[in-house]
């Protein structure tokens, strides 16, 4: 029973972070590919029509969290994210991040989030993937302004450095709720 809980807690938290528009895209995918679905049932008669059809639900169906994330980034939450300056202070074990994030999308937006990614200087490629894939090291900045559309917000921040020891390179990105 605390497995089912659990996880419906958790559900109720992703659930807070979705918008009207986000569930009008969910539901349009779900329908296309629900429409696909019972078309290739309908056309079983017929092998070819038959058989592509219900491929092609299979494939949208685990290629549908790509296509809602491209249409959300690429359409209704478009931004524009520029960095000024996304390197560490000389004298300093710090690193100074400034930039700001315009809305260039079809929404407005009651917040955005900015994230540093700290990357070990000198690795190898495939150990920078690792890093970018789970970083060990992170530094989260959220905005809480809202973003009406063709608006713009100037965001600058310090970051201690989480080993000074090591030199890093930062991958910083943007997004906007």
């Amino acid at each position: 029973m605390d497995g089912l809980k659990g996880y419906l807690l958790r559900l109720l938290d992703v659930e807070r972070f979705f918008a009207l528009t986000d569930y009008l895209v969910l539901i349009s995918l779900f329908l296309i590919i629900l429409l696909m679905f019972l078309l290739s049932i309908a056309l079983r008669k017929y092998a070819i029509p038959f058989v592509i059809l219900f491929l092609s639900s299979g494939g949208l169906i685990l290629v549908s969290p790509f296509i809602y994330q491209w249409i959300m980034e690429s359409y209704l939450k478009k931004i524009e994210f520029t960095l000024t300056h996304n390197a560490s202070l000389q004298y300093d074990a710090v690193y100074f991040v400034e930039g700001s994030l315009k809305n260039l999308g079809y929404l407005d937006f009651r917040g955005c989030v900015v994230e540093v990614n700290f990357i070990p200087k000198g690795l190898k490629q495939l150990q920078r993937i690792k890093y970018k894939i789970k970083p060990r090291y992170l530094h989260t900045e959220i905005y809480k302004t809202p973003l009406k559309k063709q608006e713009s917000m100037d965001f600058k921040f310090v970051i201690p450095s989480p080993n000074p020891a090591l030199n890093f390179d930062l991958n910083t990105k943007g997004a906007c709720y």
